[in-house]
């Protein structure tokens, strides 16, 4: 099965996780550019209210086509206890009801539930397999077993 692995980061870490499925077969990586300068004390507070309020932005055209995918897993960080801006436009306009669709969060703080319901309401369909990842795991790197968990429980179903 084709996989298109769709993500944001802000900061880089997220993108550590997103990166780590370059080496799976089969596997496209993407990244979603926000075209807001998010960057700085300012940048992180305003996408922080960006997040809250459920804000859209303005994003860069992706170069695939989500509906050439048998898989999507959207690799976002959580702002606010939610989906960053950048996540939610492209959620609010990606075609992905004909895919099977799983979620991986990285989070500063507590567990981001809200981000997996969020992005069930914008995409209308239920996730196959979701995975909260703390952010002090990523930083130090100590995630790969729980991704190696998550691609074979999704590939499996």
């Amino acid at each position: 099965m084709r996989t298109l692995i769709i993500y944001y980061s802000r900061s880089g870490q997220t993108r550590k996780v997103a990166e780590w499925f370059v080496q799976k077969e089969k596997t496209v990586v993407e990244e979603i550019v926000d075209l807001k300068k998010r960057s700085g004390l300012f940048g992180f507070i305003f996408a922080g209210r960006d997040a809250m309020v459920g804000a859209m932005t303005e994003i860069e055209p992706l170069k695939n086509d989500p509906t050439t995918f048998d898989q999507i897993v959207v690799v976002t960080p959580t702002w606010a206890s939610t989906i960053p801006p950048a996540i939610r436009t492209w959620l609010n306009g990606a075609r992905v009801e004909n895919c099977r669709v799983g979620v991986i969060a990285t989070a500063g703080g507590e567990p981001p539930q809200r981000i997996f319901e969020d992005i069930e309401e914008l995409t209308k369909i239920r996730t196959q397999q979701q995975l909260a990842l703390r952010q002090e795991r990523v930083k130090d790197g100590n995630f790969t077993y729980d991704l190696e968990n998550f691609w074979s429980d999704f590939n499996i179903k």
